[in-house]
């Protein structure tokens, strides 16, 4: 059945809060609908801005046990916009909230900088957690690049290389 959670950024031009968005099976299609009101702000978060909010559903899923993803039903992971920070998560008992930010779950620091706009879903196939999420300068010449992190628990997280990719320099490309 679907149950699904997705996220988005607010009004255009404005990357300070998120509004919730969720969806309800109706026969063989999910029926969307957005939250009429923000429900995490900058001010919440430990970020100057909110960017590419992601939520997932808790139930049924390997969250850990302890650490910043053990609270509530569900779970924002979420970055601030073209600066220094990382991933960061918070956490609430619906998708309306209310959220509260639980910290950094991860922060790419082998190559690049401003790490951000993550994308996590869970894979059953591999028992893990994944995360695509986008790094500035992880390709020589290039402004961003997108890259993969992995987590059995949705809390620890380990870079991946891309698929295909290099493993050591080749060209300017770094993995």
């Amino acid at each position: 059945p679907w149950n699904q959670e997705a996220s988005l950024k607010g009004p255009a031009g404005s990357s300070d809060r998120a509004y919730s968005v969720y969806s309800e099976q109706l026969g063989d299609a999910p029926v969307w609908s957005q939250s009429v009101s923000q429900v995490f702000t900058a001010g919440a978060s430990q970020y100057s801005t909110i960017y590419w909010p992601w939520i997932l559903k808790k139930a049924g899923l390997p969250f850990a046990g302890s650490g910043a993803v053990s609270n509530g039903n569900y779970v924002m992971y979420y970055s601030t916009d073209h600066g220094a920070g990382g991933i960061a998560v918070a956490t609430a008992n619906t998708p309306g909230g209310p959220w509260t930010n639980r910290g950094q779950v991860y922060n790419d620091t082998v190559v690049g900088t401003s790490t951000e706009t993550p994308s996590v879903w869970y894979d059953p196939s591999a028992n893990l957690f994944r995360m695509h999420y986008q790094q500035a300068g992880a390709v020589v010449g290039s402004a961003q690049s997108t890259l993969q992190a992995t987590s059995p628990d949705g809390n620890t997280w380990t870079r991946r290389p891309a698929a295909g990719a290099p493993t050591a320099t080749d060209g300017g490309m770094i993995v």
